[in-house]
C-alpha cells in the first residue's frame, strides 16, 4: 500500500488490519468470516462454520503473508478463529406463537387490495422479528 501513509497516521492497526482483511483472504473467504478485533499482535477472525474455521487456519501462514505486505510493521502476527456465534436465535418446535400486529393491522385494514394487504403483513412481521 504506497499511499496508504496519510490512512497510517489517521487508523489505528486495528482498523488497518481489519480493512485488509478481504484483501487478503480474497472476496469467498471474507464472505464466511468476519475480522473482530485486534488484541495486541493476534488478529480474532469469526467464521462462519467449523469447516472455514479449519481451511483458514491451514492458511494461516499465507494469510499472514498477505497481511504484511499490505500493512507492514502495522500487520498481526498471529490469528486466532472463533466460530460465529449464531446470528438468529433457535425457535422451539413447540410452532411460532401467535403474532398480532394491532396497529400495523389496522394500518393493513386500509389497504383494499388483499394480495398487497398480505404482503405488507408479512414484510412487517419479518421486519419486527429481525
Amino acid at each position: 500500500m504506497t499511499g496508504s501513509r496519510s490512512a497510517r497516521r489517521c487508523l489505528s492497526a486495528e482498523d488497518l488490519a481489519l480493512a485488509a482483511w478481504p484483501a487478503a483472504v480474497g472476496k469467498n473467504a471474507a464472505r464466511h468470516t468476519r475480522p473482530v478485533a485486534l488484541r495486541e499482535e493476534t488478529l480474532v477472525v469469526e467464521a462462519g462454520d467449523e469447516i472455514w474455521q479449519r481451511n483458514l487456519e491451514l492458511l494461516s501462514g499465507q494469510i499472514l503473508r498477505n497481511l504484511a505486505a499490505m500493512l507492514g510493521a502495522a500487520a498481526p502476527r498471529r490469528i486466532e478463529y472463533r466460530l460465529a456465534p449464531p446470528r438468529r436465535p433457535v425457535r422451539s418446535e413447540g410452532g411460532a406463537p401467535e403474532f398480532r400486529l394491532n396497529a400495523q393491522e389496522d394500518e393493513a385494514a386500509r389497504i383494499e387490495d388483499p394480495v398487497l394487504r398480505r404482503i405488507y403483513l408479512r414484510s412487517k412481521r419479518k421486519a419486527l422479528a429481525s
